[in-house]
């Protein structure tokens, strides 16, 4: 007796090229059968004639680390047909966690309602368990902006020998504990202090561990090029995996380095480095609206940083600084949008751009004359102490296409994962929380036709898979987990947009993570938690 069987399926078993038709039978946790199993019983059995069935898809950059201790934590990933999501990206993970950085993710998970009661991953994990929410897997990488600020807070200066030391020490501990490598976001505090030297030793201890090293890379913009030089050399020295996350020429005059970060990673893989890239099918990214500051600004911490924009002479050195990268009577404010407020009176911002939020302010302001959009924006962000999100729009369609076309860039959402209801759906997020996988599908198969049906399912579920190392998964064949998405290819449907985001796809009709029924469109399973934290050694 089976648990599942899933009858009259079309299947697209995740590494081949034709889908065929077929049955699938799951017991406890694996699928054990594909095949005609019209002569086996099951406890359930679904008809799942004129739809498709595919590996569950894997999420290569995520950024829901405190989602399994939140109500409805993964219901946009879910109902996108994602079953893993790889977790710590941009350097940033919520472990291991000490002092100034503790403070941070734990004021962070307050606004969610979670107590942060570990320190290392391997405490996350026994909380994870604990707290029984997990609907997805979760892959853990450990982000070295976490690992320097426990050694050493946020200060620029160089590091000490006994600091990197005790980094090295924190690394091999992550990896211990599963994680499956390292993640840096070189243009994050306190991450972006490393020089390069520092983080190739970082990166020798994960490799020891066979671990992967992923980047979000010192600039996706005007040194582009040099930072691809940078996180090759650093994974070859290392002699480690290398993932380029979310991989974008940023703003207009950089739009044409395109080929030259296509030459330099293409060569190293020639010369058998293994090195592949994540993208999320959008054309604007996501970050903390401080971005635009000079990275000097964030040495030692938040609360320095504010100091230094409320001193008039600090500040107009930043003004001179950023008006020099984007002029005040430049577009680029324009391409500026407001996400996520958290002061009360800022709320109505979310969803404009950086320049109506001027237009705005300013006119409620007796130095109106004065006040520019620099000063405009020093004041929202000290108002705001540095935690508003926003979305800036910088990237051309035509390189997104090209590098989604490469054999060696797999999805990922770049996405905390969201819901329409509760804490999740506050703000206005990127439409990527809701979308990316429904959106890559429909657009780059049905309406571009850039992919086969099944060489785009593969860029989702077996790549990855493979990358991650995640042993019997992303694909459809017996002996391997049970995590797949149902759904009808002709009525997929991308319903979130930037104007309009909180809003889930069409088209997706069963998810099963585990063997477990996770999500059904007919709402006629009861909620599980079937999700597993899916470690390394």
């Amino acid at each position: 007796m089976l648990d599942l069987i899933l009858k009259n399926c079309n299947i697209i078993d995740g590494t081949s090229e034709v889908p065929y038709y077929s049955d699938i039978g799951i017991l406890e946790n694996a699928i054990v059968k594909v095949g005609n199993l019209k002569d086996f019983k099951a406890v359930k059995t679904i008809d799942c004639a004129g739809l498709y069935a595919a590996p569950g898809f894997i999420d290569a950059h995520s950024h829901s680390d405190l989602n399994a201790f939140i109500e409805n934590g993964f219901d946009s990933k879910i109902r996108q047909g994602v079953t893993t999501e790889v977790i710590g990206n941009c350097g940033y993970s919520v472990y291991p966690l000490a002092g100034e950085f503790l403070e941070k993710v734990g004021a962070e998970a307050a606004e969610y309602g979670v107590e942060v009661n570990w320190r290392s991953l391997a405490q996350f994990c026994e909380a994870v368990r604990k707290c029984g929410k997990l609907k997805t897997n979760l892959v853990p990488l450990a982000g070295l902006s976490a690992i320097r600020a426990s050694a050493c807070g946020y200060s620029a200066k160089p590091l000490s020998s006994s600091e990197l030391e005790k980094m090295k020490e924190l690394t091999a501990q992550a990896m211990r504990d599963g994680a499956s490598g390292v993640s840096s976001g070189l243009i994050y505090p306190p991450c972006c202090y490393f020089n390069p030297d520092e983080i190739v030793e970082l990166l020798k201890i994960a490799s020891q561990y066979g671990g992967l090293y992923a980047t979000h890379m010192r600039s996706e913009g005007n040194a582009v090029l040099e930072a691809v030089n940078e996180a090759v050399s650093a994974a070859r020295k290392a002699r480690i995996p290398l993932q380029i996350s979310h991989l974008k020429t940023a703003e207009r005059h950089n739009w044409y380095k395109l080929d030259g970060v296509f030459e330099l990673i293409e060569e190293a893989r020639k010369e058998g480095a293994d090195i592949t890239a994540d993208r999320y099918p959008y054309l604007a990214s996501q970050t903390s609206l401080d971005m635009i500051l000079p990275k000097w600004v964030f040495g030692s911490g938040d609360e320095l940083s504010l100091r230094r924009l409320g001193d008039p002479l600090i500040s107009m050195n930043i003004k001179k600084e950023i008006d020099n990268v984007h002029p005040m009577n430049s577009d680029y404010w324009e391409s500026v949008m407001v996400s996520k407020a958290h002061v009360k009176e800022f709320l109505k911002f979310e969803g404009m751009n950086f320049r109506q939020v001027y237009n705005i302010i300013k006119t409620s302001r007796p130095d109106c004359q004065k006040f520019d959009i620099i000063d405009c924006l020093f004041y929202f962000l000290k108002k705001e102490k540095l935690k508003t999100s926003a979305i800036f729009f910088n990237m051309c369609e035509r390189n997104l296409d090209r590098i989604i076309d490469k054999p060696y860039v797999m999805i990922g959402s770049d996405a905390t994962a969201r819901s329409t209801e509760g804490t999740l759906a506050k703000g206005k997020p990127h439409p990527r929380a809701f979308g990316t996988f429904v959106k890559y599908l429909t657009d780059y198969v049905k309406k571009k036709k850039n992919f086969s049906l099944s060489a785009a399912i593969s860029k989702i579920t077996s790549l990855p898979a493979k990358k991650f190392g995640l042993t019997a998964r992303g694909r459809i064949a017996p002996a391997h987990f049970a995590d797949i998405v149902i759904f009808d290819f002709q009525g997929l449907d991308d319903k979130s947009s930037f104007t309009s985001p909180v809003n889930y796809p069409d088209g997706i009709v069963y998810v099963i993570i585990n063997g477990g029924i996770s999500f059904s469109k007919y709402n006629d399973h009861p909620e599980i938690y079937s999700g597993e934290l899916l470690l390394k050694n």
